[in-house]
């Protein structure tokens, strides 16, 4: 994450074949989503235990989020995501479970991350991500 709050990810040039090869072979073992999900640039903590982590939320959806990290969060780890929605003011606050973690793709580190499903999230809160993805649905 930048100075001024805002992600930064470090881009790298793939072939084309490569790209394809190197993605496949990683998301083709991805379970089925069960939800629509949007792109977002986020920055975002994640607590788990003791320990507290600076990320960047990559998308999201109405029932968890992908979180860009360099550290290392385990499928089954309780986590508390904290982040706000672009536009918004106010502070989401959620528990999740990690789903999945990405260590990298092609031995590169630019997408590795976890899948965080979320597990507690006060309704009020649900409803402000729904509304966001339906607008962001339309908008894409």
């Amino acid at each position: 994450m930048s100075d001024n709050g805002t992600c930064r990810f470090d881009l790298l040039i793939f072939t084309g074949r490569n790209l394809y090869n190197n993605f496949t072979s990683s998301f083709m073992t991805m379970t089925a989503r069960t939800s629509y999900r949007v792109p977002i640039l986020k920055p975002a903590i994640a607590a788990v235990g003791c320990n507290r982590y600076i990320g960047c939320i990559g998308n999201i959806s109405s029932s968890g989020i992908f979180l860009h990290t360099t550290e290392k969060l385990n499928p089954g780890d309780e986590t508390s995501i904290t982040f706000t929605l672009p536009g918004g003011e106010r502070s989401l606050s959620f528990k999740g479970v990690v789903e999945w973690t990405n260590k990298s793709v092609g031995g590169k580190q630019f997408l590795r991350g976890s899948g965080i499903k979320f597990t507690s999230i006060s309704p009020e809160e649900k409803e402000m991500i729904e509304q966001f993805i339906a607008s962001e649905a339309q908008r894409l």
